[in-house]
């Protein structure tokens, strides 16, 4: 960040950096069995019935801010920062399932599923933060900002199946690519302790708060619906949302 001698203005330059990765086995009880809900429900081949469903799933999120904003005092204990600005988004999603046991009719033993989503997206971000008073140095913070994103996105979806001896045949592949524009929005609300020295040139801040933040319609994985149409399928299935406790320890100078 960097304070401007033109009318307190500021700029901020901001990179959010978010990855995660989720693991999970389901196994049948005895003489049951799991149905592969992620298949391809093409209706001219016996559905599998599997015994253990082994999924992973990896999540990357950048973005990259980029902001112009002024605070200023509405009242004694009330700050508004109104600020306008630019942000990047890549976001990458993948997704796989592995079905083994016993498959029946296909001659195979393992079935593999994978799910992949990219985006990149820039456009324009405004919204404004604000800083309630408490007094010796506590205060309550509320934060929003809107951003309308032009981007690509791209869905792929596979699906191979494995004999005993190894042998793999690749039932699918399906690219979907298309560019529209995308809602995203920021909110913040937590609790904050500021201390001022050395002649109110220095600053160290700590606060607590909630996060949250969306990217609306990202979430479009490739759904078959018609095994008689093969290039049918569905991809809505809603909106790409990150919430959780944030701390941060800040020094201004």
């Amino acid at each position: 960040g960097y304070n401007m001698p033109h009318d307190g203005w500021d700029l901020l330059l901001n990179w959010t950096w978010f990855h995660s990765h989720n693991h999970h086995t389901t196994t049948a009880d005895a003489d049951q069995f799991l149905f592969p809900t992620r298949q391809d429900p093409d209706i001219n081949a016996i559905n599998p019935q599997v015994t253990v469903a082994d999924t992973h799933q990896h999540l990357n999120l950048n973005l990259l801010d980029l902001e112009m904003g002024r605070e200023f005092f509405v009242s004694k204990w009330l700050t508004v920062r109104p600020h306008v600005g630019l942000r990047g988004a890549w976001i990458h999603r993948d997704f796989e399932v592995e079905y083994t046991g016993g498959v029946e009719g296909l001659g195979a033993n393992e079935l593999e599923d994978e799910f992949h989503a990219r985006y990149r997206g820039v456009g324009l971000r405004t919204g404004f933060d604000t800083q309630w008073g408490l007094g010796s140095g506590w205060s309550i913070f509320g934060q929003m900002a809107f951003s309308l994103l032009y981007g690509r996105h791209l869905v792929n979806a596979e699906e191979e199946l494995e004999a005993p001896s190894g042998a793999k045949t690749l039932r699918e592949k399906v690219r979907s690519r298309w560019t529209m524009v995308r809602a995203m929005t920021d909110l913040a609300l937590g609790l904050r302790w500021d201390h001022l020295f050395c002649d109110d040139r220095y600053r160290v801040r700590l606060q607590l708060g909630w996060e949250q933040h969306d990217l609306f319609g990202f979430n479009k994985d490739i759904d078959f619906v018609d095994g008689l149409d093969r290039g049918k399928f569905t991809s809505n299935r809603g909106d790409l949302a990150f919430s959780g406790v944030a701390f941060q320890a800040r020094f201004d100078f």
